[in-house]
Formats: structure tokens, C-alpha cells, sequence
């Protein structure tokens, strides 16, 4: 592979202007502008000297192959590799492999000029790329975690994933590492199994088998061309194909009418959203709705898809019920009567102007555009706001509890007490400065501007983080599985608690997370 510089031309200084992405998903068309503006870039390791492992030789040379001149920059328009000469049929993972060595940086995989992040095995020929163009590098975050119930899964910024908590249920990738190597571009989960997906389109899966850990039939299906997955908490996943099919595997309804599915999610597929039965919404390319399964789920079906079709936003499940919002801002619900889904019994303030459902296992609450919120079903579980709640900014669930984060940065909460929905041990911490709201089964964790954590909640659940408390300063993000907390500090540190074998404890990985470079 070589590299060599064009000669200097009078406007070399000056990158072309390209669509660029902060955060993408391959197929994903995006549209930045890079500025002229740009601070010093602090690098992850000591920048060595500009690897000369692509320059060409004389014996290169001999055989004459197509070249194209091509430049890499930040969306600021810095520029990492300026107007470098390789070879056409050079793989876009190795120009990456070169702007990250030169610069001692990672990068997420480069964006094209046309505004698509493009995977790493793909050719510069085959990505299109012309003489002069401009790909866009966005720098990969420290670490990305993800979690099932009982498990994390850490994507470092040089691409390798840890795992760590409860085996059976992702906590371990030993079977699947070589797999997963280290261009995953997202990761899904049921409540007992992961799904990643690979910047060329595959998926690799690890955890329950039967809950998504397997793809069984599936796996050639899922081998390229998959743009997403969608993933119900009992157990199954559903993968969106760039082709607008849709393949299906894990635990549902669905198993028992596998012909009648398939041909459902063979074409016209644009999006999937879970259901309380561990079924799926579909929504396909006319904007048209159907609840995917059997004949008889159709049946009873039948009236969702009329009101949804067309008119369908969003959607949200609570125990034995689902709660969906049109995009009139009216809510829509189905499912056991008994466990709020009875829709004659809403309140009449859920005819308009919602804009976004939660729940937890048996009630839902709908924030309204003007900050007020609406709660039904159990009143012991969060049905029943305390009072006119006003002035809501966002809504954060446990099992059993509401947590609000109002506007002017207090916390609110109701609910089962002994879920979270008891926050007076920590009142005076919460009235203000809060910025963002976390939630396990039982216990919540609010992150405050000045990056400290304050939780509350049951203890075995993550409601008492004191054991961890001089280490969290600086957090930058917290995530949580259904017992544990995991923070990620500036520095790209990770600490965690909770339940210890259910993801609370990452001293295992502890050197593997902390060594983020290797």
C-alpha cells in the first residue's frame, strides 16, 4: 500500500466542504459543515512518528496500479492526512488505521463525502471515492457501555469489548471475541443477551441462547446488510435489512407461525418497536402499522393497526399492556384491561399534545408539551402522581417508581417507596444542579453538573453507591443494568455498583478497562 504526498497546489491549505457526522449508523446520510474554527486536539497517547508502513517502494512501483489523492479531517476541518496519494483498491480501514497512527488517536469508522459512515473492509474503489475528496473522522469515545439485566458489555475507544457480570447473560465474550473484533459499530440486548453489529452490516450475538444469543437458521441471513436491531426485554430481536426485510429470532409469539412472520418481514420493512407479549410493531414503508405473529394476534390486532396506520409515533409497554403515541400527541393503548391498557378509561387530557410515554411494570405516564405530566394504572407503582406535576423536563423509571427531572435541575419522584420513589435521604442534594436521571430495577442515580453522582433506593440494587463514593467525580455518563450502576469518568475510567455477580463488580476486567489504548 503506499503513500505519498501530492504536490502542493495553491488552495492545498483549504479542505473542500463535505457532509460530515458526529454520530452515525451506517446508511445513515447526515449533513455537518466543516468549520474553520478548531481547539487543540488533545491526543489519547503520545503521537509517535507518521507510520511509513504505506509508503511505496521501488518494487511498488514496477507494477503500475490506479491511484487517487485523498484527504482526512475533523468536521472542524483539521486536517489528520492532507491530500495523501494511495492506492484505489486499498481498504477505507487501513487510510483510518494511518490518520489514528500519525496523530495517536482512534477514530470511529471514517464518513464519506456523501455523509455515510462507510465500513472499514470496504475498498476505496468500491466506496466510490474520487481524486481530491475529503472524508470526515470523528474521534471514538473513551468507552461505550451496554447492558442486559444482568450484564455489561464495554466498547473501549480502540474498538475491543470487556464484559463483565452475570455469564449467562452476556457477562462473558470468550466464544464470540474473535468474532467481534474490534470494528462494532452498536449493541443491542434482550434482558438476557446481546446482539452486535459490525460496520459491514453483521451481526454477532453471545448470552441466553434462547432469549437472542442464538440466531440459529439465521446466522447467513445476518451475515451483511443489516443497518439495525430492535430488541424486545423478554427475549427476542429483530434485525432491519438495508433491502427492507426483517429477520426475527429468540423468544416470542412469533416462533409458533414462523411462515406466516416470514413472509410478513420479507419486504416493505421500516422499523420494529417491541410490545408487552414479546411480539413487535411493524411499521412499513406506506407509514402502515401491523402487530407481527399469528392469526389470532392479528385478529385482536386489528384495531391497533387502524388507529396507528399512518398516525403511529412511538411506543411503550408496561407489564401486561403497551401504550403507543400517535403523532397527533394522542395516546393509544392495548393489552390486559386490567394492567392500564383499557383506553375507554384514559384520562382526556391523553387526546392531545402528549410528547413522550414511560412506564414502569404496571403504569405509564405521559409527559405533555407544556411540561405537565399524566400518570395511570397502579397507584402503588406509579399511577398517581403526587399532586399537579408541572415543569417537567424528563422521566426516568425503575420497576415501580417515577423519577422527574424538572427544569430548574430538582428531582421529583412517586411510586413504590421501596423502589426508588423514597428520595428524602437525599432530598437536599437533588433541589437542584441535576442533569441527568439513571434507573436499575429499584434504585436511581441521578448525575449532577458538577460530575458527582448522588443515589438512593434499594442498596442492592444501586441505591447506595457510598463503597465507590470518592471515585465518582469527573462522570461523564452512567448506565445500569437491572442491579448495578456503571459510570464513565472523563478519563474514560469505569466504576461500578451494585449487585456484585449482576454487573456491579468490573474488578475482573478492572486492567483491560482501564488499559483503553491496547
Amino acid at each position: 500500500m503506499a503513500l505519498r504526498k501530492k504536490p502542493a497546489q495553491a488552495d492545498a491549505d483549504q479542505p473542500r466542504k463535505r457532509p460530515a457526522a458526529a454520530q452515525v449508523q451506517e446508511g445513515q446520510r447526515v449533513r455537518l459543515s466543516h468549520k474553520k474554527t478548531q481547539a487543540t486536539l488533545k491526543p489519547a497517547i503520545q503521537p509517535g512518528p507518521a507510520a511509513a508502513s504505506l509508503a511505496y517502494t521501488e518494487s511498488a512501483l514496477a507494477c503500475p496500479r490506479a491511484h487517487i489523492h485523498l484527504s482526512v479531517v475533523f468536521p472542524s476541518g483539521r486536517k489528520l492526512l492532507d491530500n495523501i496519494r494511495v492506492e484505489s483498491d486499498m481498504h477505507v480501514r487501513s487510510l483510518q488505521e494511518e490518520a489514528q497512527r500519525a496523530h495517536g488517536i482512534f477514530l470511529s469508522p471514517l464518513i464519506l463525502p456523501a455523509g455515510i459512515q462507510v465500513p472499514g473492509s470496504t475498498s476505496l474503489k468500491e466506496a466510490g471515492l474520487a481524486d481530491g475528496d475529503v472524508l470526515t473522522a470523528i474521534m471514538a469515545p473513551a468507552v461505550r457501555i451496554y447492558a442486559t439485566d444482568s450484564a455489561f458489555v464495554a466498547i473501549k475507544g480502540n474498538g475491543v469489548c470487556v464484559a463483565w457480570g452475570d455469564p449467562r447473560e452476556g457477562g462473558n465474550i470468550e466464544a464470540v471475541c474473535s468474532q467481534l473484533g474490534t470494528d462494532v459499530q452498536h449493541v443491542y440486548s434482550t434482558s438476557k443477551a446481546f446482539a452486535a453489529l459490525k460496520t459491514a452490516g453483521s451481526v454477532v450475538t453471545w448470552g441466553s441462547r434462547p432469549r437472542g444469543g442464538d440466531t440459529g437458521q439465521h446466522q447467513e441471513q445476518l451475515s451483511d446488510g443489516v443497518l439495525s436491531v430492535v430488541c424486545n426485554w423478554s427475549g427476542a430481536m429483530l434485525a432491519l435489512k438495508r433491502d427492507k426485510s426483517a429477520v426475527v429470532w429468540g423468544h416470542g409469539p412469533f416462533q409458533s407461525h414462523k411462515s406466516i412472520v416470514q413472509e410478513q418481514l420479507s419486504r416493505d420493512v421500516e422499523g420494529a418497536y417491541p410490545t408487552h407479549d414479546g411480539n413487535f410493531l411493524i411499521v412499513r414503508s406506506d407509514d402502515t402499522v401491523k402487530l407481527l405473529g399469528s392469526p389470532k394476534s392479528r385478529e385482536e390486532g386489528k384495531d391497533v393497526d387502524r388507529q396507528l396506520s399512518n398516525n403511529f409515533h412511538s411506543l411503550c409497554h408496561a407489564g401486561f399492556a403497551s401504550a403507543a403515541l400517535t403523532k397527533a400527541g394522542s395516546v393509544i393503548t392495548w393489552g390486559d384491561p386490567s394492567s392500564c391498557a383499557d383506553s375507554g378509561s384514559l384520562p382526556d387530557q391523553l387526546r392531545s399534545d402528549v410528547q413522550g410515554i414511560f412506564a414502569t411494570d404496571s403504569a405509564f405516564a405521559a409527559m405533555k408539551t407544556d411540561g405537565s405530566v399524566i400518570s395511570w394504572g397502579n397507584p402503588g407503582r406509579g399511577g398517581l402522581t403526587a399532586g399537579n406535576l408541572t415543569g417537567v423536563q424528563s422521566i426516568t423509571a425503575s420497576l415501580g417508581a417515577f423519577a422527574a427531572l424538572m427544569h430548574d435541575g430538582s428531582v421529583l419522584c412517586w411510586g413504590s417507596p421501596g423502589q426508588g420513589a423514597d428520595c428524602s435521604a437525599v432530598q437536599e442534594q437533588i433541589t437542584e444542579g441535576v442533569q441527568s436521571l439513571f434507573a436499575t430495577r429499584s434504585a436511581f442515580a441521578a448525575l449532577k453538573s458538577d460530575g458527582s453522582i448522588v443515589t438512593w433506593g434499594s442498596q442492592n440494587w444501586g441505591g447506595d453507591s457510598s463503597a465507590v463514593k470518592a471515585q465518582l467525580t469527573d462522570v461523564q455518563n452512567v448506565y445500569s443494568t437491572g442491579y448495578a450502576f456503571a459510570a464513565v469518568r472523563r478519563d474514560g475510567s469505569v466504576v461500578t455498583w451494585g449487585n456484585q455477580q449482576r454487573g456491579g463488580d468490573c474488578s475482573p476486567v478492572r486492567n483491560q478497562l482501564q488499559d483503553n489504548m491496547s
